[in-house]
C-alpha cells in the first residue's frame, strides 16, 4: 500500500463523521502507537511541525451527487435565542452547562438532557464559556457524532480535532479566527497555505495550491479551469510544514475515496490521520534516535516532498 495513504479514518468534515465510520472502519495502523516527530519553528515563526503534533477538520471529498428534494436535513443545533455563556445552543433552547447535554433524538430533535444521561455523545458544551477556568471546549479525537467536551487549555493541541466557538462566545487563541462548521456552531481555524511549489517558491495567496499540471508545477486558484485539470491526487495545499500556521501540520490525505486534493494543513494526531509530509534534505525531523526516517514522496517535481515512514 502506498505509505503516504492511511485507512484509519475517512478525511470528512466533522459534522460528516458519524457517516463516515461505517464507510471507512477499518484496523487501527501499525503506526498507531509511534511518538510524533517534532522540528523547530521556521525563522518566520510558521511551525514547520509543532512540538506536540495536533489535529482538525480535514479536507473535504470529492462532491457527491445531489441528493433528492425529499432527503432529511437536520434542523440546525446552532442558533438559539441568548447569552452564550454557561449555555449550549440546542435547537431553540439553551441548555445549562455543565449539568445539561445537548443530544439529537431519534425523532429528529434537538434535546436538552440531564448529562449524567449520556456517556460519550451529546455536546456538552460549544464554547470556552461552558468550561471552567484554564479548560476550554473541543471535539476529542475519539468523539464521532454531534458532540463536545471541555479539554484543559493544556492538552487541546494533543487530544482534540478541533476546538468550538461561537461568534459572540470565547475568543478563539491567538492566529486563529472562528468560522462556521456543520454541526458544532464554529471551530477556531487557522489560515490555511499558501503551498510551496515552483522552484520552491510559496505561491501567490490568490493561487494557493501546487498543482502538478502537464507543464509541471504550477500555483493555481481554486475553481479555476487550471485547478480543474489536475486531479485531486496532484493537488496541494501544503508540501512543507512551514506552509501550515499555529499548531497545524501538513500530512497526506486518507481512506479509500476520491480527495479534492493530495495534503493538507490540520491538527495532527497519528492514530487518525495520514503519513505526515517531511522533507528528505531535512534531517530535523525525523534521523537517528527519532524512530521515523523521510522518505521521497515519488513527486520528482517536488523533492522536498517527503513522506515520513515509522521504524
Amino acid at each position: 500500500m502506498d505509505p503516504r495513504v492511511s485507512r484509519r479514518v475517512c478525511p470528512l468534515g466533522i459534522g460528516a463523521l458519524a457517516a463516515c465510520l461505517a464507510a471507512c472502519a477499518s484496523p487501527p495502523r501499525s503506526n498507531d502507537a509511534q511518538p510524533i516527530p517534532t522540528v523547530t519553528a521556521s525563522p518566520d515563526g510558521d511551525a514547520r511541525a509543532p512540538a506536540a503534533i495536533p489535529a482538525s477538520a480535514a479536507p473535504s471529498a470529492a462532491p457527491a451527487p445531489a441528493a433528492s428534494a425529499s432527503a432529511y436535513v437536520a434542523p440546525p443545533r446552532d442558533g438559539a435565542p441568548g447569552s452564550t455563556r454557561g449555555t449550549i445552543s440546542c435547537g431553540s433552547a439553551r441548555c445549562k452547562a455543565p449539568a445539561q447535554a445537548c443530544v439529537f433524538t431519534e425523532a429528529g430533535e434537538w434535546t436538552c438532557v440531564d448529562a449524567t444521561s449520556v456517556t460519550e455523545t451529546g455536546m456538552r458544551c460549544d464554547d470556552g464559556l461552558d468550561c471552567p477556568r484554564g479548560e476550554t471546549c473541543c471535539v476529542r479525537w475519539d468523539q464521532y457524532s454531534p458532540s463536545s467536551a471541555c479539554v484543559a487549555r493544556a492538552d487541546v493541541s494533543q487530544s482534540c480535532r478541533a476546538e468550538l466557538c461561537e461568534p459572540d462566545g470565547a475568543k478563539c487563541p491567538a492566529g486563529t479566527t472562528c468560522e462556521a462548521a456543520p454541526a458544532h456552531g464554529g471551530t477556531c481555524e487557522a489560515p490555511k497555505g499558501p503551498a510551496t511549489c515552483t522552484g520552491g517558491k510559496r505561491c501567490a495567496k490568490d493561487k494557493p495550491i501546487c498543482a502538478l499540471t502537464k507543464g509541471g508545477p504550477a500555483c493555481v486558484a481554486v475553481g479555476t479551469p487550471e485547478h480543474a485539470a489536475v486531479p485531486g491526487e496532484s493537488r496541494f495545499t501544503c508540501t512543507k510544514q512551514s506552509d501550515c500556521h499555529g499548531d497545524e501540520a501538513c500530512s497526506y490525505v486518507f481512506g479509500e475515496i476520491e480527495h479534492d486534493v493530495g495534503t493538507f494543513c490540520s491538527r495532527y494526531s497519528p492514530a487518525y490521520m495520514g503519513s505526515l509530509v517531511c522533507d528528505p534534505s531535512d534531517k530535523t525531523m525525523c534521523g537517528p534516535g527519532k524512530g521515523c526516517v523521510c522518505e521521497p514522496g515519488g513527486r520528482p517535481e517536488l523533492p522536498w516532498l517527503g513522506v515520513v515512514s515509522w521504524r
